[in-house]
């Protein structure tokens, strides 16, 4: 038998990277295709923290925004400014600045009041932290080389989400070293953080997940090397990072399931804006097809309601500074809850417009008549998403 380092690659060793590059390169034939929209999705994001994706000081990544109808784009559009006027601001402000003053929310409520009626809210967010356990599930637990995991349970969301709130326990040192490896792609670092998680897990009575962790590591460092080579080897984009990528995929992936007939504008981020286009390029350009993911979930190609992404200014498109007025809102209102401040009533009325739907389902409720348009989706941690909820019900 040949050392596990000089194993020729089989059809279980290939990456999803891989997948993903034939089935774009095989089906790319559609680029010329276009249809009618009847909405327009104005975005912006917020927590971008660049290659260094798990930053204490930028605790979510959130992208949000309203879906606008078409014929009242502009109507809706000079709407926002005269609010904006009346309340004494111009194109150059933003949200997180007056976020802070009960003036300042007295204008977001407006805008998200007056927005509320016809256009539909839209909102994502990514706790980091969480999000790096579920990257760790996703290393350490992959059957392909760790012979301790049913590979059907890497089908079971439940499961996945279960393995990653259980690393959640782990120390900010031991996430942190584990981010930070995953970022430079040291794969000889991911293994020895992988011992350190695993001692992790014990210390909290864990054992057999700490179990299952240390049966990978004999050989992921050289499963981990293969893996980073074999996605830099599909061609990607200045500025790509492996742990910010896929929320930014996401993000067009809940528009295309979720959204009607529409067009994309995105707030400028030149950090990010050929990352989006690298996305929204290889999902909308191929053909029609759904590529089923181990979090058994499906990445869908050929997109049939996203039609178009352009990056605008906000000083000069007042419907993206409604987007900065709804992210600001919501990343405050998570931001204090954590942190226990206290969160003004208007802040709270203009966060619900992002989150009722979500926080609703998360305390098993029926939403709202109102929020039940409302599109959005969190990515998070199970005691962080019950902390926001609580905080969310419990106002008064």
């Amino acid at each position: 038998m040949k050392p596990e380092s000089e194993e020729s690659d089989s059809l279980n060793d290939v990456s999803y990277a891989e997948l993903v590059a034939a089935c774009v390169g095989a089906r790319a034939t559609e680029r010329d295709r276009s249809w009618p929209t009847t909405h327009t999705l104005f975005c912006d994001e917020t927590g971008n923290s660049g290659g260094r994706f798990y930053d204490p000081e930028q605790p979510i990544y959130a992208e949000g925004g309203w879906l606008v109808p078409n014929a009242a784009k502009q109507r809706l559009a000079d709407t926002f400014s005269e609010i904006e006027k009346q309340h004494g601001y111009t194109a150059k402000t933003k949200g997180t600045r007056i976020k802070d003053s009960a003036s300042g929310r007295a204008c977001m409520v407006a805008v998200a009041e007056m927005l509320g009626h016809e256009a539909i809210p839209f909102f994502y967010l990514v706790e980091k932290r969480y999000f790096i356990c579920a990257k760790a599930v996703e290393t350490y637990f992959d059957p392909k080389y760790n012979l301790s995991v049913d590979p059907m349970e890497t089908f079971d969301p439940s499961i996945r989400k279960l393995r990653a709130d259980l690393l959640y326990r782990a120390s900010d040192t031991v996430i942190a070293a584990f981010a930070d490896a995953f970022r430079r792609e040291d794969a000889t670092e991911i293994a020895k953080t992988g011992e350190a998680w695993a001692n992790s897990m014990a210390d909290v009575r864990e054992n057999g997940l700490a179990m299952q962790i240390r049966v990978s590591l004999p050989t992921i460092q050289g499963h981990m090397a293969r893996e980073f080579a074999k996605v830099r080897a599909t061609g990607l984009p200045k500025g790509y990072a492996t742990l910010n990528a896929p929320s930014l995929a996401q993000t067009f992936q809940l528009i295309e399931r979720s959204s009607p007939p529409c067009d994309l504008v995105h707030d400028q981020c030149d950090s990010l804006a050929g990352i989006y286009r690298y996305f929204f390029d290889r999902y909308r350009n191929a053909q029609h097809d759904l590529l089923p993911k181990l979090d058994g979930s499906a990445e869908i190609f050929g997109f049939r309601r996203l039609n178009s992404l352009v990056f605008g200014d906000s000083e000069t498109t007042p419907l993206l500074r409604a987007c900065d007025y709804l992210l600001a809102a919501c990343a405050d209102f998570a931001k204090r809850t954590v942190s226990g401040d206290e969160i003004p009533a208007d802040l709270r009325a203009v966060a619900s417009y992002g989150l009722e739907r979500m926080m609703t389902m998360a305390a098993g409720q029926d939403p709202e008549p109102h929020a039940e348009r409302q599109i959005g989706e969190l990515m998070a941690s199970d005691a962080w998403i019950d902390r926001v909820a609580q905080a969310y019900f419990h106002h008064e």
